[in-house]
This record gives structure tokens, sequence and C-alpha cells, in this order.
């Protein structure tokens, strides 16, 4: 009675399993997407230190002046000539003690 019970049951399990399937095939499983494109390559790294632009150098003291002739030693008495007195203004020195 128990062998007849269990086959009715699923007889009728499979029965109810059968009904619900659907007759036509499922569709197919849409295609994959497309892989995303691949990253653009990344820039070359760059220094911490900027360097200026070229037409504007920060770095580089302005050009020195060319530098004077030198002046013969006659132009150089007559260009002092004026400024050093003829005598001494300071006092003479106090004597050395005697050692």
């Amino acid at each position: 009675m128990k062998y007849l019970l269990c086959l009715i049951i699923i007889k009728s399990l499979s029965h109810d399993e059968s009904s619900r399937r659907p007759l036509t095939a499922p569709p197919p499983p849409p295609p994959p997407p497309p892989p995303p494109p691949p990253p653009p390559p990344l820039p070359p790294p760059q220094s911490a230190v900027v360097p200026p632009p070229s037409h504007q150098n920060f770095y580089m003291r302005p050009p020195m002046p060319p530098p004077m002739p030198p002046m013969p030693p006659a132009m150089f008495a007559q260009s002092l000539r004026g400024q050093i007195p003829s005598s001494n203004p300071w006092p003479p020195p106090p004597p050395l003690p005697p050692m």
C-alpha cells in the first residue's frame, strides 16, 4: 500500500513538473557585452621640479656687464685730485710708553 501511494505521489509530482515546462525551447542567452576598450596609456611620470620655460630662465643670474678697461695711472691720479686732503686732519698718535 505504501509503495502504491509513493508511486502515485511521484507520478503526480512529475506530471505537475512536466505540465509547467514550456513546450518551446528557452530563448538563447543574450550575447555577452563587448569587452571595454583598453584604457588610454598613462602619461610618463613627471618630476616634482618643473623646469622653467626656455625663454625665461629664473635660475640664472643676469649677465655681468663687460669689465672696465684698466685706467692709466695718470688718469687715476687726476680722478683722485681734490678728494684727498694734502694735510692730515688727524692729531698725531700719543707717544708709546717706554718698555
